[in-house]
Parts: C-alpha cells; structure tokens; sequence
C-alpha cells in the first residue's frame, strides 16, 4: 500500500487510521507500507511522525523513509540524500514501529548503492527493496549485479520493487539469473489489464487487436478478444494467473 495514497486523501486517512490497514482493505494476507512517492513528500515526512503512522495503520512491514538519488545530478547532491535516508531510517527504528522494516537501496552510483546497501546492514536489516519501475535494463543490471553480490545469501529477502514484468522487450528482467531470494512486487498485472494487455505462454497481446488471443481459463472463458477487454477484472486476474505460473515454472 503506498503511503502517498493515504496522506493525499483526508477520507482514506480517516478510515485506515481508525480501522487500520486489513481492516480498512478487507484483506488478511501479508501488507507492505511502502514510502515511494513524490520528493516533496519525502522531505516533510519526518520519523516520529511516520512511526506514528505505522503503529496507527499497522502494516506487516514497512519502508523506511525514502529519498531521492538522481542519476543526472552531481553526486554530491545524491550522497547528501543518502546520508539523510541513512539518519532517518537509525531514527525511525528507535521508535520501534511495529511490523517487519525494509531497507531501499538507493543511489546514483554503484558506489552508492555499495555503500547504502553496507549501511543498512550496519543497522541490522535483513529484508531490502531495490526501486525498478522506469529503469531500462542497461541502467538496472549493475545495480542488480552489486545487489546480488552483496545480498544474495539465504539470509537476506530482496523486493525487485515495481516489476512483475516477464514479456516487456524494453525490460527483459528474466534474462538476468536472479537469487532464489530475490522476489518481484508490482501491480504491473492490473495495470496491464487496463491497457487491455494480455499474457499467455510467455507472449504479449494487445486486444482486441491480436486475434490470435485464445484462452480457456477460468477468466477468459474462451471470450472473444473484444469481449475480454471489457472484464478488467477477468484479465487483470488473468495476468496475475500467468504471472504465478511462470515464476513457478510452469511455463
């Protein structure tokens, strides 16, 4: 659940501060606060006011506070955020929020992934996001190598945070052998669905557009192409289908 989301609706707020977040999402399974959001944001959040936060909205586990590390600014500028994201997060955990922290592994740099990656170890955190939407493979797959270098032992969980992308030729992550600890976190699916994106065997289709589109699971129901992009719903479910199956091997 982004945290952007709760804080820019007074509503939402409301509700997920008296209910909390199961509660308030109907939902039993495992939740994740996450804090990826707009700088501006980023910089008026402040530790004992986010730790309040997750104790009201108790998630399973959340982020620690991000910060912003541009790849085209001086890299002055992006040790300077690194540092701030370090001393919050040592702030914030002093509070003891309840639920699960997950470290970021930021930077504009290897450099400065290496050394954020050591700092949170420093500081005792065994679970870890490395932010992935938007990111072409040349740019990602340093980052990826340092991180399974650093972090790819058992002991450790990493969240390829903002990918579930397994047919995206701008972004063919699976071409990359990743740890068995290493794990994908993204509505990418849903969002698909929406564009009227579908999975099936390892291949993409737009519909209506590709006839050739057939499927007979439960969702799709051997529905016509035009039909199916009616039923968000159906082919979001779809996709998520196919997407299980696939990191499971099935395909």
């Amino acid at each position: 659940m982004k945290l952007e989301d709760i804080l820019l609706n007074r509503e939402i707020f409301n509700q997920v501060k008296r209910k909390g977040l199961h509660d308030y999402l109907n939902y039993n399974g495992q939740i994740i606060l996450s804090t990826i959001m707009p700088d501006e944001i980023i910089d008026k959040l402040k530790p004992k006011q986010y730790a309040q936060l997750i104790n009201q909205f108790r998630p399973n586990a959340y982020m620690i506070i991000d910060d912003y590390t541009y790849i085209d600014e001086p890299h002055i500028i992006s040790w300077k955020q690194l540092f701030r994201m370090i001393r919050r997060a040592r702030k914030l955990l002093k509070y003891e929020p309840t639920g699960h922290p997950i470290g970021l592994i930021k930077g504009a740099s290897i450099e400065q992934a290496e050394w954020c990656i050591k700092a949170l170890q420093n500081i005792g955190l065994k679970t870890y996001a490395l932010p992935c939407r938007g990111l072409y493979l040349q740019i990602l797959r340093p980052f990826l190598t340092i991180t399974a270098k650093k972090l790819g032992k058992p002991s450790y969980t990493i969240i390829l945070y903002g990918k579930t992308r397994i047919y995206d030729t701008e972004f063919p992550l699976d071409l990359i052998k990743m740890p068995r600890n290493f794990h994908y976190a993204s509505m990418t699916w849903y969002i698909h669905a929406k564009q009227a994106l579908a999975y099936l065997n390892g291949k993409l289709y737009q519909l209506p557009q590709d006839y050739s589109y057939y499927c007979e699971c439960q969702y799709c129901q051997a529905r016509d192409p035009h039909e199916l992009v009616k039923d968000v719903k159906a082919l979001a479910l779809h996709n998520l289908n196919q997407l299980i199956k696939h990191h499971k091997g099935d395909q």
